[in-house]
């Protein structure tokens, strides 16, 4: 026997289209990167280098992060800190809109081989900027979140600590 039941019933029936995204833009770990290229909307490019060495003495596997600028190894706390802002984007909302020009780019590069990851920041408004995963619109972040990563990104370049 099948028994109709009203669509309201179903949980499911209330989720939104925002209900389906993940809330982090960025997914990747340290670990599983080589390098991270990052154009500030001045025209410049950073390219770090990131190594990642794991030793296992029986007792402990010791885990070991390196963050490179020039071939200068940099403070890899602060490099961490950097990072950790750029993970915990999360967007505002989920409007886009085609036709806006590119203001910055952050490519991660993995260890693996396989494809880079590109984020692309393109300005909404002069409060928003558009953050595109590969070419995908993942929603709009604030100005001052993105004006925060942009600016820390010669600060950390230089080694200059950042604030958390």
């Amino acid at each position: 026997m099948i028994h109709k039941i009203p669509i309201s019933t179903l949980a499911i029936s209330k989720n939104k289209v925002e209900d389906y995204y993940s809330s982090f833009i960025i997914l990747e770990t340290l670990s599983g990167l080589s390098g991270m290229k990052v154009k500030t909307p001045d025209g410049k490019q950073y390219n770090f280098d990131l190594k990642f060495t794991a030793a296992d003495d029986e007792n402990d596997i010791e885990q070991r992060y390196q963050a490179f600028y020039k071939g200068r190894e940099l403070d890899i706390a602060n490099f961490k800190r950097f990072y950790q802002k750029m993970i915990a984007l999360t967007p505002i909302s989920h409007e886009s809109k085609s036709g806006l020009k590119t203001a910055a780019t952050i490519t991660l590069v993995h260890s693996s081989g396989t494809s880079d990851v590109v984020l692309t920041f393109k300005k909404y408004s002069s409060a928003r900027y558009q953050v595109e995963l590969d070419g995908i619109p993942m929603g709009l972040i604030t100005a001052s979140a993105f004006n925060e990563i942009m600016q820390d990104t010669p600060k950390v370049a230089a080694d200059e600590t950042i604030k958390e």
